[in-house]
């Protein structure tokens, strides 16, 4: 970044040297403002025009540091991007795109931008295409050197591969960036392109491949000084090779991730979800998206997302589970039966997909109505009051007095209101009539938590973590457990 001077402060004036009108158009360029950027460019408008194409000419030590280079390319498309814009003249902009007029290196830069917003945009068939083209290019010129830009491109073609669900292909890209990393001893790249190899091989359920992986990058993070990743990556190594669940939770404190035997004494546990196989981005930003339309009320529109999620990764649970919600509030409950089906196959206890099974099947065979689902809803995420909620929960047991999820719920709406013994209460209750695992896994638990110490408690826990119901709260009771363990040596 050594090639900008500070200007901030002056006035914006005629500058008649080329080069400290340079530093001083970059420096703004960079800086984003944008209305100080157009000053300078209005009243040094004829200079600029002559010099630019010089200017096109990377100097030799910006050219030797990427992320130098990047900006010194955004900056010549910024002023581009001002004299066409706001000039009406797009002779700059031009001279940018010609590949006779322009530095060479500064063009590659410029593809290279461009298939990175592909990758941003989802299209990763086109970005793919164009950075193979890029590792051309780069053969091409032995003055450059090439081995950071060649591990990038080699990567982000591995990237576009495995996003775009052709993982096998994408091995050997994301083999030869690793390579390059190590010649030149990039150790952030060496973790970079040792991760996305065994994410690659866990996906196509190599688990003695990704197993090694997982050893090489432990190696990679001791020799970076990074001795807890180094240990989490080793544990995985051992659970994959011995063949990892398919869906398990793990702790975060402090946004370390702990598997549930190693959590700290620690406050602000989260709990989170750890599959066998990451989730392809476009699986990903397609339910984002439907979940934006479903809180909009476009079910429909919200139902064709998350079947595109779906087909563009065959391993994502959540795209299945997003679907199954849609068609619960649309009513089609034999349909969202199917989707939680799919969803416990992929990934067993993810989020609330059990009891929710539970749940479609008692309104499929009309055990139910959609009243009672959606004050469950209501009950659970929506946006009422603790105490407008509870007042629910009472009619709603009226009519259905044994249905352990409105016990559960307004016990934890109870809470809320610092009722401890009447939500202890409620808990008892559902437990009582509690059939599904799911429901009662949570019940246990919540019970256990609103109980001094004691013997109950410690059995209400041990119960929990047997049972094969809610994954969190079972998690919940395991570091509980080793809490309460902790405590008493």
């Amino acid at each position: 970044m050594g090639f900008f001077h500070s200007f901030f402060g002056k006035r914006v004036s005629k500058i008649y040297d080329p080069e400290e009108l340079r530093r001083s158009l970059f420096e703004l360029a960079q800086s984003g403002n944008q209305q100080r950027l157009e000053q300078m460019c209005r009243a040094n408008r004829n200079l600029i025009a002559d010099n630019f194409s010089k200017w096109q000419k990377v100097p030799e030590a910006i050219r030797r540091d990427p992320a130098s280079l990047r900006i010194y390319g955004q900056a010549l498309i910024n002023i581009g991007e001002v004299f066409a814009n706001r000039f009406s003249d797009s002779t700059l902009r031009e001279l940018l795109r010609s590949p006779s007029q322009s530095d060479p290196l500064l063009q590659w830069r410029m593809k290279f931008e461009k298939a990175e917003q592909l990758m941003a945009d989802l299209r990763y068939i086109e970005a793919g295409k164009l950075l193979s083209s890029l590792l051309f290019d780069v053969g091409g010129r032995q003055e450059w050197d090439v081995r950071s830009l060649l591990s990038i491109v080699y990567g982000h073609i591995g990237a576009c591969h495995f996003q775009s669900g052709h993982t096998e292909q994408a091995l050997a890209p994301f083999e030869r960036a690793l390579g390059l990393c190590g010649q030149y001893n990039d150790v952030s790249g060496v973790i970079t392109y040792l991760g996305n190899l065994y994410e690659a091989n866990r996906y196509l359920g190599r688990n003695g491949d990704a197993a090694s992986y997982a050893e090489r990058l432990a190696g990679a993070f001791v020799n970076a000084g990074r001795d807890f990743d180094a240990s989490w990556f080793r544990k995985q190594s051992y659970l994959v090779r011995a063949g990892e669940p398919l869906n398990r939770v793990v702790a975060l404190v402090d946004d370390l991730r702990y598997e549930l035997d190693d959590v700290p004494q620690a406050k602000g546990i989260k709990f989170v979800f750890e599959r066998n196989r990451t989730t392809l981005r476009p699986a990903a930003e397609l339910t984002r998206k439907g979940d934006a339309l479903a809180s909009t009320g476009d079910f429909e529109g919200a139902l064709e997302l998350f079947r595109a999620a779906s087909q563009s990764d065959p391993f994502d649970p959540h795209s299945h589970y997003e679907e199954g919600v849609t068609l619960m509030n649309l009513g089609q409950y034999a349909k969202a039966v199917g989707c939680y089906e799919a969803t416990e196959k992929l990934a067993p206890g993810w989020f609330h997909c059990r009891s929710d099974l539970w749940l479609a099947q008692q309104l499929a065979r009309k055990n139910s109505d959609h009243s009672m689902w959606l004050v469950l809803r209501e009950l659970e995420d929506g946006n009422k009051t603790p105490a407008q909620k509870l007042k629910l929960a009472k009619m709603a047991l009226v009519k259905s007095p044994e249905l352990a999820p409105l016990h559960l719920l307004m016990g934890e709406n109870l809470l809320k209101l610092d009722r401890r013994k009447d939500a202890e209460a409620s808990f008892r209750k559902g437990l009582i009539s509690s059939h599904e695992p799911d429901f009662k896994t949570r019940l246990l638990v919540d019970l256990a938590l609103v109980l001094e110490s004691g013997e109950e408690k410690r059995r209400l826990l041990h119960e929990a973590r047997e049972l094969n119901g809610n994954l969190v709260a079972a998690a919940m009771a395991t570091v509980t457990l080793n809490q309460v363990r902790h405590e008493m040596r």
